[in-house]
């Protein structure tokens, strides 16, 4: 590896001479350096919950969407669970039990409250129908708090459902599937990778000079080793030098509408004046 990516830099594949010097008003290329495609995300994707793996609803190869199904654990018992908790969340039932009580004991205090007032009930009485309005008040409280958790636990049901499906988050291709019906998904283990294409990387190594005359934002051109046609790439990341070698990675951003596969080769076109920052000095 280390021999290649100092041919490439330092043997500059390709060098051409311009006799009489550099034409006015044109910027030639000096020398092509080779490089490989990246996709700009590879995910390997694993179920946020353990349990059988039900169905897996795409093979190697397929183009995905953000948000879509790849699979799904058996979620029977767990489906129960949620609508059993969205009947307690959903019912008001406690509640109302808890008002009506409430507006109950409320009628009890006034009634003691008047039979105090012609002397016909102690003040004992009185006093104890209104410990009972305040204890109703409360139940009125306590129901409502249940009915709440009840909702609360149902939408972390809800939620735990949603990490039995195996969701793709970007758009992209279905690279590898390790597992299948049947199986016992794990959490800690990836179930598939997905790799997205669009855009992907293109990385070449060059000299350290080179990489001085560069900047991150910048463009160079770009095409597949076995076509003509050349496509702008942004620089994104240029890597610190590697001492052996005096070399740096430097990684750009190529759009790919078409939804190429990674893993191609491709030839980077470098400007004159970066390309000779690279030459041996003599």
């Amino acid at each position: 590896m280390l021999t290649c990516r100092v041919f490439a830099c330092l043997g500059l594949a390709a060098v051409m001479v311009w006799p009489g010097g550099p034409v006015a008003g044109a910027e030639k290329v000096l020398t092509t350096t080779p490089g490989n495609t990246k996709p700009s995300q590879a995910l390997k994707l694993a179920f946020g919950a353990q349990g059988l793996v039900k169905t897996v609803e795409v093979k190697e190869g397929d183009v995905v969407k953000t948000g879509q199904i790849l699979a799904r654990l058996d979620e029977r018992m767990d489906q129960k669970a949620y609508e059993s908790m969205k009947l307690e969340g959903d019912s008001a039932l406690k509640v109302d039990y808890a008002k009506a009580d409430l507006a109950l004991k409320r009628v009890q205090l006034k009634r003691k409250e008047d039979m105090r007032a012609d002397n016909v009930a102690s003040e004992t009485e009185v006093e104890e129908a209104r410990l009972a309005v305040t204890l109703a008040e409360t139940q009125v409280s306590l129901a409502s708090l249940e009915q709440q958790q009840k909702k609360l636990e149902t939408e972390r049901q809800g939620i735990k459902i949603e990490m039995m499906h195996l969701m793709s988050p970007v758009d992209g291709r279905v690279e590898r599937i390790e597992i299948g019906p049947g199986e016992s998904a794990d959490p800690s283990k990836p179930s598939i990778l997905v790799h997205k294409n669009d855009p992907l990387w293109a990385e070449i190594y060059v000299t350290t000079g080179q990489a001085r005359q560069l900047r991150v934002g910048g463009t160079l051109d770009v095409r597949y080793a076995d076509e003509k046609t050349q496509a702008p790439a942004k620089v994104i990341y240029i890597a610190d030098a590697d001492p052996a070698s005096g070399t740096q990675l430097v990684r750009m951003e190529l759009a790919n509408p078409g939804n190429r596969a990674s893993g191609m080769q491709v030839m980077v076109s470098l400007p004159e004046p970066i390309a000779r920052a690279g030459e041996v000095q003599h």
